[in-house]
């Protein structure tokens, strides 16, 4: 018998993948058997024929993984980052109807930031790490460069040397005091030419860029 847990779900059993009702006779991803004697080869069949309609409201993560692996009894483990997580602040509110189990766990997942996949039966979540984007910023204000009378042009010129100093004095305000550990990874990079930030990072870091920029010009 499920224990009481504090939020309301129906399950509709459409695949007859009733609540404890597997076993598993195989050591890899299956194959699976119900009480009623209907098998399933895989768990990704499971994910695909079983329909769930739930209702949750200001639920942890943990609790609507808890439940769902007691309701399919299918093995689902969420990486240690995201397990510390939704012990503090992953909370999980999604109302489906008749929607399959695959889908309902994808909308789970993609409303955190999250995905799943499957290895050897077991559901693995995991955090979706953000794709860098390429930006610009114009910081000609803050490290005092003028443009040549030429503008825009295709002739590549080199910063004087007093604007080069103090771009990079901007450059390491902004590592240190922004994602620190994250500008040496490969997909990262940071730099300033004729009063232009460049940066690649993820949108996080992006907007903690933009907000440390305008505090900056505040305080010039």
């Amino acid at each position: 018998m499920l224990k009481k847990i504090p939020f309301f779900i129906i399950v509709t059993t459409l695949a007859s993948c009733v609540s404890n009702g597997f076993q598993l006779v195989g050591d890899t991803q299956g194959p699976y058997q119900d009480k009623s004697g209907r098998k399933f080869q895989s768990t990704k069949e499971c994910l695909e024929t079983q329909n769930l309609s739930v209702n949750f409201v200001d639920t942890s993560l943990a609790e609507v993984v808890d439940f769902l692996q007691k309701t399919t009894s299918v093995n689902i483990v969420m990486e240690s980052s995201v397990k510390k997580r939704s012990q503090e602040n992953l909370r999980i509110n999604i109302e489906t109807k008749d929607l399959g189990f695959g889908k309902t766990l994808k909308l789970i997942c993609s409303s955190k930031m999250l995905d799943y996949k499957i290895d050897r039966g077991t559901i693995f979540i995991f955090a979706n790490k953000p794709k860098p984007a390429i930006r610009l910023y114009d910081v000609s204000d803050l490290v005092k460069y003028k443009p040549s009378s030429f503008g825009c042009s295709l002739v590549i010129s080199v910063d004087p040397p007093d604007v080069t100093e103090r771009s990079n004095k901007l450059l390491k305000k902004i590592k240190n005091s922004i994602a620190k550990n994250s500008w040496t990874k490969s997909d990262t990079s940071i730099g300033i030419r004729s009063g232009t930030l460049i940066i690649r990072q993820n949108e996080q870091t992006h907007k903690q860029v933009d907000l440390f920029l305008q505090n900056l010009r505040k305080t010039s």
